[in-house]
């Protein structure tokens, strides 16, 4: 059985062309019949005309006629934009090879022989008309197919930046990184060299995201990914003395965290060179949000095969390096050993007795008082926490705290810092002595929603009175988001509590956001009044910060004073208000209270000042 051509479902046009007008009607009855649209034409020219007219689904061409012939005619059809698939019917009363073969030459697609057979006529078209529509609709099909294709492969490739890309760097991600390293190990292998993991982590990132925020840290993160890709081209190393690295691959694990894994490693020193220009290359000043910042990297460095001969084993063991970097002070490279699996694991098992350490009583709170020389008198103290630990003694704050603040711990020991802070300034009234108490609130704390609820549960469990408690936060906290910062500190001011600025000078305040902030205090870094007996500029920094704290109506009070010579010049410089080792260390509650009752005149170093202003 032959196949029938499936049914038109629109109705055809076609064009019938032909100088004698006779042939023109009978052609016109004969398609009518079969549903069929005619349009007609007397010659080639108007032909032509029609057709650019029309557009028609078959051409039924009279080989001689005025003007053009039917091959001529049928020429520029197959010339023009879409004439190359329409049914062109040469009509010829000629049937010697040579006309037929002409025809075909002119791109006819069938012809027909005069005089005319009218009963097949308009069968013959109609089955043409529907093999000319099945063949444009499998071209469609087949353009349509191709362009899904190209489509399906375009799919593939958003899938592979998908699984292989991170979509804020633009730098391969984990999976391509375990990839790369995997290959790297196995070439390593294969040709006896080696091969180097460098773990990247960026110094202090949360203190960035924690106070300007998570789409500033984003901006960062894209600025240090840009620093690495441009600057770590192997023909940019190789002029730095980098001998033989052919092949080096860059990737983002995710947070603030970076890797580079390099392969034909024939000395441990051209490592050292790549991990000394990343260092160098990220710790470029760079501007964000018309904020000028320096981020440091601290570099964990794992050989294979000598620290690992699989991907988790070099990646535990480079990361144990980056942390011993970051323990030796930051902003360097450090080659993996084995005695660093010993700290790590110590650092880990502190972690974990720190999360222990409140529930076990093992914290406690040492007061450390402030002073007034002029007035001579102690106007308050600074609740600060301390770590006891069963086995290993006092615990330094340097060493616990930041350990606190990287594991989240920092909100539960900075509200149970409160609670007792509160209850002892309570337990002093009660007493007679009222004594302003400071308390430190961290980075993730301030940015906690229900901070002032806990704060007004704290106050009213101590039945303490709120022009009592200071709250002290850093400079870069407060700066973080200024619009809503305002409303934060609004909010606690409007509780009747003080808010202290701690370590005023080394952030990006200014005066013209500083005169929005309901600010009752500032306080001079240390590391300005550590210097200002032999370094003229940090003087010039302390007496701007005196000055700017005196415009706004701030009290201003300089913390880190060890000697009379800085309290001179600190007084002379209109700051009267001291806290320092000269005064008083911090001390637990019991002493403190004893300080209290005593007053200032007990202080080791009022005899000092006495005899020094006698001098």
């Amino acid at each position: 059985m032959h196949a029938v051509p499936a049914p038109l479902t629109e109705k055809p046009v076609v064009l019938v062309c032909d100088d004698d007008i006779t042939i023109r009607l009978m052609m016109r009855e004969t398609l009518e019949r079969e549903v069929i649209t005619v349009i007609e034409a007397a010659d080639g020219r108007q032909a032509l005309e029609m057709y650019k007219q029309h557009s028609p689904d078959l051409v039924l061409l009279d080989v001689s006629m005025p003007h053009f012939s039917g091959y001529e005619v049928c020429e520029v059809i197959r010339q023009s934009p879409l004439g190359a698939d329409v049914p062109v019917v040469m009509v010829t009363s000629s049937d010697d090879l040579s006309s037929i073969n002409r025809a075909y030459e002119s791109g006819a697609t069938d012809f027909l022989a005069k005089p005319i057979t009218w009963q097949i006529l308009g069968q013959r078209v109609r089955y043409m008309l529907r093999a000319s529509r099945a063949f444009r609709d499998l071209k469609r099909n087949e353009e349509r197919l191709k362009r899904n294709e190209e489509h399906l492969k375009q799919n593939e490739e958003r899938l592979r930046v998908l699984a292989y890309f991170d979509n804020l760097t633009g730098l391969p991600n984990r999976q391509m990184f375990n990839e790369d390293l995997q290959r790297s190990i196995a070439q390593a292998k294969r040709e006896g060299l080696k091969a180097a993991l460098l773990f990247i982590d960026l110094d202090q990132f949360k203190r960035f995201n924690d106070t300007l925020g998570h789409a500033f840290g984003d901006k960062l993160l894209n600025r240090v990914a840009e620093q690495l890709k441009t600057r770590l081209r192997p023909g940019d190393l190789l002029t730095r003395g980098v001998d033989r690295l052919e092949d080096m691959s860059l990737a983002r694990l995710g947070g603030d965290e970076f890797t580079i894994c390099l392969t034909q490693v024939a000395q441990n020193e051209d490592v050292a060179r790549v991990a000394s220009r990343v260092i160098e290359s990220i710790s470029q000043p760079m501007v964000v949000d018309s904020y000028e910042v320096v981020v440091t990297p601290s570099i964990g460095i794992a050989i294979y095969p000598d620290d690992g001969d699989e991907i988790d084993s070099l990646l535990k063991n480079a990361d144990t390096a980056m942390y011993n970097a970051k323990a030796k002070g930051r902003g360097r490279f450090q080659f993996y050993s084995g005695e660093m699996n010993a700290r790590a694991l110590q650092r880990l098992r502190m972690e974990n007795e720190l999360r222990k350490a409140i529930d076990n009583n093992e914290l406690r709170v040492a007061y450390q008082p402030k002073v007034d020389v002029q007035q001579r008198k102690i106007i308050g103290v600074e609740a600060l926490v301390r770590w006891e630990h069963p086995k290993q003694g006092i615990v330094s704050p340097a060493e616990f705290i930041p350990l606190a603040e990287e594991s989240g711990l920092i909100v539960d020991i900075d509200n149970w810092v409160l609670h007792k802070a509160c209850h002892q300034a309570s337990e002093w009234l009660n007493m007679g002595i009222t004594c302003p108490v400071a308390v430190n609130v961290s980075a993730l704390n301030f940015k906690k929603t229900n901070l002032v609820e806990r704060i007004k549960t704290a106050l009213r469990e101590a039945d303490l009175p709120a022009s009592l408690l200071e709250l002290e936060m850093t400079e870069s906290i407060v700066m973080s988001d200024i619009e809503l910062n305002t409303e934060r500190l609004t909010q606690l001011k409007e509780m009747g509590t003080s808010i202290s600025i701690d370590d005023f000078g080394t952030g990006y305040s200014s005066l013209s956001y500083l005169r929005r902030l309901p600010i009752d205090q500032v306080k001079i870094d240390r590391s300005f009044v550590n210097e200002i007996d032999c370094n003229n500029e940090d003087m010039a920094i302390v007496k701007a910060i005196i000055a700017m704290s005196t415009t706004l109506k701030m009290e201003v009070i300089a913390e880190g004073v060890e000697t009379t010579t800085q309290t001179e010049k600190l007084s002379k410089a209109g700051c009267h208000r001291l806290q320092g080792f000269l005064y008083a260390k911090p001390m637990p509650a019991k002493f403190a209270t004893e300080t209290l009752l005593a007053g200032f005149d007990a202080l080791p170093a009022a005899k000092k000042l006495a005899t020094a202003t006698s001098n």
